[in-house]
């Protein structure tokens, strides 16, 4: 058929087709054919050059192929790919990247053409991650909105890398643009979601802290006043009826030392439910903790503390405290053998900072179960409901560094 379009005006036509060779192989030839004709016009000779272009037609396939497969990757991940010609002010875009801003595809989009469909919002920062990346070197990444010709507001993160001649000026910049709307919403979602929780986690705890100051009240005004009541009338028997009664007398000291074990035991139990150092300040808090550990376990505990404090209300200084309890507890637990621990509290850029250290055992971060089991996490969102975090470095063999920062605001002196 093509060589039925050979004419005076068109005497070359190239013809590309598969033929069978001698061995019975397939291979690809390409053949110009020349058509000579006389001075009437009529067709008088026609010259043929062939060649194998097997090896060709089997990269042009490889090629189409894997454009193909770049087409469907850029769909299924709603990718977009673009160049930008940094000298002349143009820019060549897939058409997956004019769908992604559900623009036409038209003929060499420009710089001013991308900013114009950003959020003005947005704008700003693009235009610096870039400048960045062109002066400095910096990663280029960035996360923006954009308004779709519909009017659509969509989310989508860009990661790009320039292209510098030999003396290092920025010519040309290539990237891709990714649709990550989906993405946003279900960070957005998580985000309510985890705030739900951790109010819901902090109205638990402060009802545990109010449930906690009824029964220390309760257990102080009932049965301390009852036990003291015992004990004053074990000692006004021993006054009437016990001093020419050696074996009354004997029964009045058993039993007043019974009533002198149960009334520390019901101190105790006060003290545990609700310490009194707790209006005390945050650093008495601590100071207590450390005293408390001390005196039950007989290993050294330093506290090193800065001469600044800070002032916050209950709740806060409650979450320190129960968050430094639970620390000196794990090392009780599962540190192993302690020789030493060491508490530090100070005001770091507007944070309170407080780290607790042992050099018993440690442990490995990656093991998931022990972090619960340990009760880390449940520490890590204490501190998060007082806006704070949580670190913790740890390694087998190395002992465990627990480092609470949480912001404050007001500071007084209180050493």
């Amino acid at each position: 058929d093509k060589l039925d379009t050979l004419s005076p005006a068109n005497p070359v036509v190239t013809i590309e087709n598969r033929i069978v060779v001698a061995d019975g192989t397939i291979r690809w030839g390409q053949f110009v054919n020349r058509a000579f004709y006389d001075e009437h016009g009529s067709l008088t000779e026609i010259q043929t050059v062939g060649r194998d272009i097997t090896e060709r037609k089997q990269v042009e396939k490889e090629l189409h192929d894997s454009e193909t497969f770049l087409r469907l990757c850029q769909d299924v991940g709603g990718i977009g790919s673009w160049e930008a010609d940094l000298i002349n002010n143009k820019q060549k875009w897939s058409e997956n990247c004019f769908s992604l801003f559900e623009l036409p595809a038209f003929e060499n989009p420009t710089w001013e053409h991308f900013l114009s469909v950003i959020l003005p919002d947005d704008r700003q920062r693009v235009i610096d991650a870039t400048q960045s990346h062109l002066d400095h070197g910096t990663r280029y990444e960035v996360e923006f909105r954009v308004v779709t010709l519909n009017g659509v507001i969509r989310w989508m993160r860009s990661v790009g890398q320039a292209e510098r001649d030999e003396n290092g000026k920025p010519v040309k910049m290539r990237g891709i643009g990714q649709d990550i709307t989906n993405r946003k919403k279900i960070e957005q979602e998580l985000s309510i979601n985890t705030q739900q929780l951790r109010d819901l986690l902090t109205k638990y705890e402060s009802s545990q802290e109010a449930e906690r100051k009824i029964i220390a009240r309760e257990v102080h005004d009932e049965l301390g006043q009852l036990l003291t009541a015992i004990r004053l009338n074990i000692s006004l028997i021993r006054t009437r009826y016990a001093k020419d009664n050696p074996a009354l007398m004997e029964l009045v000291k058993d039993t007043t030392k019974l009533v002198d074990q149960a009334i520390n035991g019901v101190s105790d139990v006060i003290e545990n439910l609700r310490p009194t150092v707790l209006g005390l300040g945050v650093h008495e808090t601590v100071k207590w903790l450390r005293n408390d550990f001390c005196s039950r376990t007989g290993i050294s505990c330093i506290l090193s503390a800065s001469d600044i404090g800070v002032d916050m209300n209950e709740t806060r200084s409650i979450g320190v405290f129960r968050i430094v309890q639970e620390s000196l507890t794990n090392v009780i637990r599962h540190a192993g053998k302690v020789r030493e621990v060491n508490i530090s509290m100070e005001l770091s850029e507007g944070d309170l900072c407080i780290s607790v250290k042992d050099d018993g055992s440690g442990f490995d971060l990656k093991n998931t179960k022990l972090l619960a089991s340990y009760g880390l996490l449940g520490m890590r969102e204490r501190a998060l409901a007082l806006d704070g975090q949580l670190d913790i470095v740890s390694a087998l063999g190395k002992g465990t560094v627990v480092t609470l920062r949480i912001p404050v605001n007001d500071r007084i002196a209180i050493l």
